[in-house]
């Protein structure tokens, strides 16, 4: 505290040496301050060291000499403990000039909130205690601090902790999120899948989170990295089950196949991947395991924003295809500046979203098999996506985009995950709703890598 002090009276002891203090209790005083200089920032710092050499090295003879080299030289052997002892000067000077501000710093609990109290020992990690709330239809919305001090490793640690959440409102209608990802995502899978649960949970609860993970290894369409890893990627979504951001994971059975062609497209073939190399079989299977009465299927690249958390876009979606009996798929939306009605309800509408959107699982089921046809190697010639927008266009069905802004995704071009750094930086101004407005009515990410 002596020295605490001396920063803030902007005091310079000049000489450490006994005869210039007395111990009063457990303070340290100074009687003698001719000993002083004016304050600066270094001389303070110097201060400090002779400080630390006068308390480590008072009984040594050479203390003098000491004290006057090591205003030039820090790298002195007695000076080897001196860095944590000015870091804790520091730490305690910083903590005093706080104090006023860490007195206003009280618990206000919101009265919509429900809060769990906890210190700095109890709380679990933060994240981790954010995704496992969700499955306990809870949405961590608030963290409150209280009661700061200084702990033995000279950080502020808070006594009181409070983390307030909101109650998640389960929807009538039993929905999947399904995502979709494959070996070649494997740098970024993580943090993506983070993103998307984070950003969709709220203010209503899925009834599954499932990921999809497609085993093909190399040749991929629209290939972006040399260093895709399907063993790694999976243990990755497997830690993400372990930890409750997800439910499960669903690794495509390639003895499945024949089964899935002929259901889906009454074509007996073996070919998981269209004549483009777009995966089919394995997406359509995913299809197939989601438990919910509707399917919100994205890939895992998809970059979501939210403009208002209360903006239920679920039941936006959900509402469109009930009124709706010919639509098979509802786009979600993209960043615009107004909201749009829907639309696309006629002529077949638009290709079902393969990105991002959402299907009623009884209806879409329903209008199998879809058209298709096979190449001389027996590959598909359509994608699922494009089977479905030749059926809506020859019989009346349709899908649809459009809705709230508030609510919307940006699809990231292959270029852009090149670098998993930038990708990531990009993903997080997006989450945080730092967007430029060239983005606006645009699908594909716009703009450079600094707007």
């Amino acid at each position: 505290m002596f020295l605490t002090e001396c920063w803030q009276k902007k005091i310079i002891v000049q000489d450490c040496k006994k005869e210039n203090f007395i111990k009063v209790g457990e303070n340290l005083k100074l009687v003698d301050m001719d000993a002083s200089v004016y304050y600066s920032d270094n001389l303070f710092l110097n201060a400090c060291v002779r400080m630390y050499l006068f308390l480590h090295e008072r009984d040594n003879p050479q203390l003098k000499k000491l004290q006057r080299s090591a205003v030039n030289n820090f790298n002195l052997p007695e000076l080897e403990g001196a860095r944590e002892f000015i870091n804790e000067i520091f730490s305690n000077i910083i903590f005093a000039e706080s104090k006023k501000a860490f007195k206003d710093m009280t618990i206000n609990k919101f009265s919509d909130l429900e809060y769990e109290i906890y210190n700095a020992k109890t709380l679990p990690h933060l994240e981790d205690l954010f995704f496992s709330k969700i499955k306990e239809n809870l949405y961590l919305f608030d963290i409150q601090i209280s009661d700061i001090f200084l702990n033995e490793n000279n950080d502020f640690e808070p006594r009181s902790i409070a983390i307030g959440y909101k109650s998640l409102l389960p929807l009538e209608e039993k929905i999947s999120l399904l995502i979709k990802t494959c070996a070649q995502d494997v740098q970024t899978i993580e943090a993506n899948i983070k993103h998307i649960v984070r950003q969709l949970s709220y203010p209503n609860s899925f009834y599954e989170v499932v990921v999809s993970i497609d085993t093909k290894q190399g040749d991929f369409a629209r290939q972006f990295t040399d260093n895709a890893d399907l063993k790694k990627l999976i243990d990755i979504v497997e830690n993400l089950q372990q930890k409750h951001v997800i439910d499960r994971f669903i690794i495509y059975d390639a003895d499945e196949t024949i089964r899935t062609n002929k259901e889906w497209f009454n074509i007996k073939t073996s070919q998981t991947h269209s004549t483009t190399n777009i995966p089919i079989s394995s997406q359509l299977y995913a299809f197939e395991k989601c438990e919910g009465d509707y399917v919100l299927q994205m890939d895992s690249d998809v970059l979501i924003g939210r403009l208002d958390i209360n903006h239920s876009f679920l039941a936006d979606m959900i509402s469109e295809v009930k009124k709706n009996k010919n639509v098979l798929f509802v786009g979600f939306n993209i960043y615009n500046k107004e909201s749009k009605a829907y639309f696309g309800f006629e002529n077949g509408g638009f290709v079902p979203e393969v990105r991002m959107g959402l299907f009623d699982k009884r209806r879409l089921f329903s209008v199998r098999p879809l058209p298709n046809s096979v190449d001389e190697n027996l590959k598909l010639q359509l994608t699922w996506y494009r089977s479905l927008e030749k059926l809506q266009k020859d019989n009346g069905f349709c899908s649809i985009r459009g809705g709230d802004k508030r609510s919307f995704y940006i699809h990231p071009q292959n270029y852009r995950k090149t670098n998993a750094y930038s990708w990531i930086n990009i993903l997080d101004r997006v989450e945080q709703g730092y967007i430029p407005n060239l983005q606006f009515g645009e699908f594909d990410c716009n703009g450079s890598f600094y707007d």
